[in-house]
């Protein structure tokens, strides 16, 4: 570079962890001010749960937590998993259990029901089950994901 050329600038592109998160998860994003109806809204496969969901973002929120509904086929789990966020969970529809561990030897389980909700504990893996083999079990997850991400 001489003295009369301009000094190249470098553009660095802002990247939003949680917004990248939501695009690699594969599933739908739901935004908007309002969802009118949790029990409806249209839930796809979810290859890192195992299961069928779609994330809420909602206006609001002022990016400081996030939602998603979660479906369980009937007889059906979700994959074992734990995070480092804040989760609360309200079921939705259905019935069945869940099991919270730190230790692989030392599981608690507790059973849910549609009006039940309950919180993960952090870094806990954690596993939901449906308890029932002919309707699916469908919950509401709220997180504080894009503020820890």
């Amino acid at each position: 570079m001489t003295a009369t050329q301009p000094e190249a600038v470098e553009v660095l592109e802002r990247i939003n962890t949680y917004e990248q998160f939501l695009r690699d998860e594969g599933i739908p994003v739901v935004r908007g001010f309002a969802v009118e109806d949790l029990r409806t809204v249209p839930v796809e496969p979810w290859a890192r749960r195992g299961v069928l969901g779609t994330y809420i973002v909602l206006d609001g929120t002022g990016g400081t937590n996030d939602a998603y509904v979660c479906e369980i086929p009937p007889g059906g789990a979700v994959n074992p998993q734990r995070q480092l966020f804040e989760e609360m969970i309200y079921v939705l529809e259905g019935n069945g259990s869940t099991q919270v561990w730190y230790d692989e030897r030392r599981k608690v389980s507790f059973e849910w029901k549609a009006g039940s909700l309950f919180a993960i504990p952090l870094n806990a893996w954690h596993r939901h089950f449906n308890g029932r083999g002919d309707r699916p079990a469908r919950f509401l997850a709220v997180t504080n994901a894009p503020v820890v991400m």
